[in-house]
């Protein structure tokens, strides 16, 4: 898979770390885990 070098606002992202699928899908779990705790509160 191919990676295009991006720039936001002036920031190079070309040498910030790409995240495999699987530590994708755990941060996504994470984010989820919580906003419901903050949801609840």
């Amino acid at each position: 898979m191919q990676y295009n070098k991006v720039e936001i606002c002036g920031i190079n992202t070309n040498d910030i770390k790409v995240l495999k699928e699987s530590e994708k899908i755990e941060l996504l779990k994470k984010q989820g885990r919580e906003i419901k705790t903050q949801e609840t509160n």
